[in-house]
């Protein structure tokens, strides 16, 4: 640690190097934790939204509000949306929207002011920046081994807004 450069500490998974009965990673999907929503008409009815960072982001730190990777610039009140669920939700690129947690926990979590983006994301799943997204996720809805708060699968219903009021505490 004193040579210049520093030094590297030994991580298995860097070096490929699994403790496995394959000798592989093995990978396990868990649970959804959105309860009742786990139907096909209900996914069909009710995406399920993923919060992710923008390229002038780090953690909660906003640096920019550019973001290359997406080609949104000038705001992070985005909702970005496969066209095919933009066309059957009845709206269209640019129209102003507020999201709702489908959560079925009787607690009212909405946001609005999201501008819709056609995106290159999966039909029946939605995506919008971390932190903006927040608000919506319930505190039950999270991994059961560490408790992580899962904001990759929210239960969420999309609608076609003008001007938000948001909702009193």
């Amino acid at each position: 640690m004193f040579e210049p450069g520093g030094f590297y500490r030994p991580l298995k998974a860097r070096q490929r190097q699994w403790r496995t009965a394959t000798a592989e990673a093995n990978f396990t999907a868990r649970a959804s934790l959105a309860g009742p929503l786990e139907n096909d008409r209900a996914r069909h009815d009710v995406p399920r939204l993923t919060t992710f960072r923008s390229q002038g982001q780090f953690n909660t730190s906003i640096y920019s509000y550019r973001d290359r990777l997406r080609g949104v610039s000038g705001t992070r009140m985005a909702v970005f949306m496969d066209p095919s669920d933009i066309d059957r939700f009845g709206l269209k690129e640019s129209d102003q929207v507020s999201l709702a947690a489908a959560a079925d926990d009787s607690v009212r979590r909405e946001t609005g002011g999201f501008i819709v983006h056609a995106y290159a994301i999966p039909e029946g799943c939605i995506g919008g920046y971390y932190p903006e997204c927040n608000p919506l996720v319930p505190v039950r809805h999270h991994a059961k081994e560490c408790m992580v708060p899962a904001v990759n699968c929210i239960p969420a219903r999309v609608q076609k807004s003008g001007i938000f009021v948001p909702i009193p505490a």
